[in-house]
């Protein structure tokens, strides 16, 4: 399977020869990897947060 990318242009819309088995599995990488960056942030405010909190 050859991997590309299933979007036509910079906006995010589908191109108009792309598969739903296609669609979805690109969904699903996008919720995936925006799931990780929120924790990654959310992780680094509430440790910013703690040393605050903790140092005087």
């Amino acid at each position: 399977m050859k991997i590309r990318s299933p979007f036509r242009d910079k906006w995010g819309r589908w191109r108009d020869d792309i598969t739903q088995k296609e669609k979805n599995i690109w969904t699903f990488i996008s919720v995936v990897v925006g799931i990780l960056i929120a924790r990654m942030l959310g992780h680094l405010v509430v440790f910013d947060w703690i040393i605050e909190v903790i140092s005087p």
